[in-house]
């Protein structure tokens, strides 16, 4: 409720000398244009407004760490990652092998940070221009009616029956399309175990729009076959393997454009696109799973969790993923851009608080609060009883113990609002 019906962002003028406002859903948007000038003004005046929200911004994740802290002990848990991991079955060595394994091979990141810095022409890259592609033109425009085409097309090789689904569930409404004023920012799946499907995005028209599209469906038609195939009692499937059937259909509709499409232009987009969907999935949400796994061992010592801490722990993360000594890339932690406790005025790469991933649950311990994230120092999740699949872009891989109903009624909104 804070970002989406509280907070209101500023309007900036943009090259043409009109004014643009921004929005939670626009801004990765307008992060991608040509001019850099703009997108600086874009990126400072969106979180010069975060900053006036500092303070309880700080207060509300330091909140939602220590219930998560003593949820686990009051459980004769460990640690609250032991907690959060065991209702998943995912052992921790699971964990630190990811971490482990991203860390020691984030020279791909450096490289892929380097590579847009040349295609920029610039000598160190700011944080308002890891949006920008590496291809010099604009996105194409994609409208909602032909990504729909694009994306029944690409999901033919999971056979005639899911293909069919897919599409009447486009055709059936599943869908609320469009951004609105005081719209639940972000991309979802829900529903309840009886009931289709509702989709609820805020597109763009643009390619990043596409893909979410196809990933939301993918969530949607897993979830349509899990309740028409298990009783309600086994009905949910884990956030660990949740975001499998939404990135199959990203895979999908990528080689479906790039067999099937001679514009040059949109190929060279689909191809930036999938590069930054696998940096996003990857090596952001591992630097997020790293951040909130540091907090919590910070509460966990008893050490406080202020603004200025978050702040520098999460500068310092930034700085190791994108910025390593010697780099061309501008550090986090060099004072451009490090304002408020939300850690995305850090970020080169985080979107603004609408992008994330919940899993709600009314059966879960949590009282049906969604997961600490690095991206949502800004809301703590109220008790609700739906559970969403929420992910423009990935956003935490922090899942709250014994999450395992699958849905229950419908009540967006009791749900509370990144990139994603």
């Amino acid at each position: 409720m804070l970002a989406n019906a509280d907070m209101e962002f500023p309007t900036v003028e943009d090259p043409e000398g009109d004014d643009q406002p921004i929005t939670l859903n626009n801004f990765t948007t307008l992060q991608k244009h040509p001019d850099r000038e703009f997108r600086e003004r874009v990126y400072e005046a969106f979180y010069d407004e975060w900053g006036t929200v500092r303070n309880a911004v700080g207060a509300a994740y330091k909140n939602s760490v220590k219930t998560d802290v003593k949820m686990a002990r009051a459980r004769n848990y460990d640690t609250a990652r032991e907690a959060a991991l065991d209702g998943p079955n995912v052992p921790a060595e699971v964990y630190d092998t990811l971490v482990d394994t991203v860390d020691e091979n984030l020279d791909t990141l450096h490289r892929h940070a380097d590579l847009k810095r040349e295609a920029l022409g610039v000598e160190k890259l700011r944080m308002w221009d890891l949006y920008v592609p590496l291809v010099q033109e604009e996105s194409p425009t994609i409208e909602y009616e032909q990504a729909c085409e694009y994306v029944v097309d690409a999901v033919a090789p999971l056979g005639d029956a899911y293909q069919s689904r897919l599409e009447t569930g486009l055709d059936s409404r599943w869908v609320d399309v469009y951004e609105t004023k005081h719209k639940q920012s972000g991309a979802y799946s829900g529903g309840t175990y009886d009931s289709q499907p509702f989709i609820l995005l805020n597109y763009q028209d643009d390619v990043e729009s596409m893909y979410t599209l196809a990933h939301e469906l993918g969530h949607s038609l897993h979830s349509e076959y899990t309740s028409e195939t298990q009783p309600y009692v086994y009905s949910g499937y884990e956030i660990f393997v949740a975001e499998v059937a939404s990135t199959v259909n990203e895979t999908l509709l990528t080689h479906h454009l790039l067999e099937t499409v001679e514009d040059e232009r949109l190929r060279r987009h689909v191809l930036n696109e999938y590069l930054e969907r696998f940096r996003s999935t990857l090596y952001r949400q591992t630097m997020f799973a790293e951040f909130e796994h540091r907090t919590h061992e910070m509460a966990e010592a008893g050490e406080p969790l202020t603004p200025d801490r978050l702040d520098d722990l999460y500068a310092d993360l930034k700085g190791e993923y994108y910025a390593p000594p010697n780099s061309t890339t501008a550090s986090p932690a060099s004072g451009c851009a490090s304002r408020t406790s939300t850690g995305r005025s850090t970020s080169i790469s985080t979107p603004p608080a609408s992008r994330r991933r919940w899993r709600w649950s009314t059966t879960s311990s949590n009282t049906g609060r969604g997961p600490p994230s690095a991206t949502l120092i800004s809301c703590v999740a109220a008790p609700g009883s739906t559970r969403w699949n929420s992910c423009v872009t990935p956003a935490s891989t922090w899942p709250a113990p014994n999450r395992s109903s699958r849905r229950s009624t419908p009540t967006p909104s009791t749900s509370t609002s990144s990139r994603g």
